[in-house]
């Protein structure tokens, strides 16, 4: 059986095409293109990949704030752990850049917590796969928190935290 595509989807394969090759202007237009029809439709995970891909577009323009702003929509709206991982590095990098260190440790918390939660709800066992992978990535994003405080300010506790954090990484990747 085949199945229409809608026209904005195809310019979001188009649009994501555009920004890894580095065309981000052209990428953008496509993007508020596809938003608009998207969100007549309401489809909601389209719009929560368009607003991450915004979201670094504004990154790379130096749009830090206008860049976090569209991380924090797509948050709401996306369900596919192949996109929660890039939006996942793609909102700490730009919560790095802000220095905003504090909010990087309450959004990996959240999301570990988030996580470990569905863990725990029956799933296929490929989707716990994917679930144990984005734990030991955000374990390892609060071991490089932990380390970068522990560069400003060495102390025994915050080794032991920076420790803490890899070793939960490892819990998940076993």
């Amino acid at each position: 059986m085949v199945k229409e595509i809608p026209v904005y989807a195809i310019w979001v394969d188009i649009a994501k095409e555009l920004y890894w090759a580095g065309d981000l202007i052209r990428s953008k237009d496509l993007f508020t293109e596809a938003l608009r029809h998207a969100q007549v439709l309401a489809e909601k995970e389209t719009i929560g990949v368009i607003f991450l891909y915004l979201g670094s577009i504004a990154y790379l323009e130096g749009e830090y704030q206008e860049s976090l702003n569209f991380h924090q929509k797509s948050h709401k709206l996306i369900k596919k752990m192949s996109v929660w991982e890039i939006s996942i590095q793609e909102t700490f990098k730009v919560l790095k850049k802000l220095n905003k260190y504090d909010d990087i440790k309450k959004f990996l918390a959240r999301l570990i917590e988030m996580f470990v939660d569905l863990l725990k709800k029956p799933t296929l066992d490929a989707s716990k796969l994917k679930i144990n992978q984005l734990l030991a990535t955000l374990c390892i994003l609060q071991g490089q928190v932990a380390l970068k405080e522990m560069q400003r300010e060495f102390s025994e506790e915050s080794f032991k935290g920076a420790f803490e954090q890899i070793k939960s990484a490892w819990q998940f990747m076993n």
